[in-house]
């Protein structure tokens, strides 16, 4: 009984994770590599390829039936939840402070 409860909880745990992954990637590619250097943050490649490999990893870790998700795999879907974390906590809030800048139109009028 409580087995199936434990399993159904790590599936869904695992399915949050991966779309916190999914969205860190795709968010990761919205920003320029100059907006990147802007806010004082790794390149763009950097990021994408940090959060294409989290989601890729995040994908592989996912619980049976979906993915294999035990042993080794395990600690690095933690690694790859970590990544997509600093990159949804640190470096998005800077991208998102950068590109609020640059839009706004200057002071004093024309």
């Amino acid at each position: 009984m409580f087995g199936a409860a434990q399993n159904s909880l790590l599936l869904i745990l695992g399915i949050v994770a991966f779309v916190a992954e999914i969205y860190a990637l795709i968010d990761s590619l919205r920003y320029s590599n100059e907006e990147y250097y802007a806010a004082g943050k790794r390149n763009k490649a950097f990021w994408t390829a940090m959060t294409g490999s989290a989601a890729a990893v995040g994908f592989l870790t996912l619980p049976p039936p979906i993915g294999r998700g035990s042993g080794v795999l395990s600690i690095l879907g933690l690694a790859a939840v970590v990544i997509a974390g600093v990159f949804l906590t640190d470096v998005r809030p800077e991208l998102k402070t950068i590109r609020g800048r640059s839009a706004r139109p200057p002071r004093g009028g024309w």
